[in-house]
């Protein structure tokens, strides 16, 4: 068992709380002039994780004792962010989708939204008691139009393998607002293999989002090989809450893992799941949301975003936590 930092410095083992914990403000340089500000987190409790504050806080690489556990796609976060999506969409373990469109673009929406693009203002890095706590604002607002602001805070806890993301978003305009949010939550080699198993709750209700996951069966939790011509297959899930929470797990049998994801069942009513077990895009996205991630261009019949009334905030909550067996 590995004592606290302030344990052991108290205890003398060590001089100062750096040498367990690593928590630094990094400036990646680009080949075209360009920077990114990155925090990098290593904790005792085995975790490691780099936030992007110019990407809205989301979590690019993301560990657990060595273990790569998130995806990183083709392309690189430093690509132009006026590329198309598929240009510049690099995975990692999450990346925030909204917040006036998730899902196709159109000539006024780009694919996924703007918001992961939005650089953290009012940034603070803090400590309360046992928990590294990371805080930032992120704005999507035009001229005559929307006005959201979405404040983050990203805790890791130190006595446990955890990451908690709590954000409030206002609407800051006298005019409702609709929206819509979607957590991409990425997985890959070499937590993603065919030794992993998905587990959700009973009672969970799928439905196939295409028509090859509609031809696929009920083999969604089960994953093989990457395959050269593997199709993507789509799967929305909705999952029983027990005290507002839903909470899902995925198991690695051979690499002894388990990684449990929990979020707010009232404000993310739906689990989208992205599996894509092709060569080389080897991903497994388990994506809470509050849409059908359909497009603000093709809204379903049933369920349209919910509205932000003036001046008003909704609080979302998504937890990720690993333990080793």
């Amino acid at each position: 068992m590995i004592l606290s930092d302030l344990d052991a410095v108290g205890r003398g083992y060590i001089a100062r709380p750096e040498q367990l914990i690593e928590n630094d403000t990094v400036c990646q340089c680009q080949g075209d002039g360009r920077t990114l500000s990155l925090q990098k987190l290593a904790l005792p409790n085995g975790l490691a994780a780099t936030v992007s504050w110019d990407r809205c806080m989301d979590i690019t690489r993301f560990s657990y004792r060595g273990i790569p556990l998130a995806y990183l796609g083709r392309t690189d976060e430093r690509n132009d962010p006026s590329s198309a999506f598929e240009r510049r969409f690099s995975g990692g373990m999450l990346y925030t989708c909204g917040l006036l469109n998730v899902g196709p673009g159109d000539e006024t929406q780009p694919t996924h939204g703007r918001i992961h693009l939005q650089a953290a203002t009012n940034r603070s890095v803090g400590r309360t008691g046992d928990s590294l706590i990371l805080r930032g604002e992120m704005r999507e607002s035009a001229l005559f139009g929307e006005n959201l602001l979405l404040r983050r805070e990203l805790v890791f806890p130190l006595d446990r393998a955890e990451m908690r993301l709590r954000d409030t978003l206002t609407n800051q305009t006298p005019h409702a607002q609709p929206y819509m949010l979607l957590y991409h939550i990425n997985l890959g080699y070499p937590f993603l293999s065919e030794h992993l198993k998905l587990r959700l709750p009973v009672g969970t209700e799928t439905t196939p989002s295409t028509p090859a996951a509609r031809s696929f069966g009920n083999g969604f939790a089960d994953f093989a090989a990457p395959l050269a011509d593997a199709e993507e297959l789509d799967f929305s899930h909705r999952l029983p809450s027990k005290q507002g929470i839903c909470r899902l797990s995925a198991e690695n049998r051979a690499l002894g893992i388990r990684f449990t994801l929990r979020y707010s069942a009232a404000t993310l009513p739906l689990l989208h799941q992205w599996r894509c077990l092709r060569s080389m895009d080897y991903v497994l996205g388990l994506e809470p949301a509050n849409n059908l991630v359909n497009g603000r261009a093709r809204p379903d019949a049933d369920v349209h975003p919910p509205v932000l009334e003036p001046f008003a905030s909704i609080s979302t909550a998504v937890t990720i936590s690993l333990r080793s067996h």
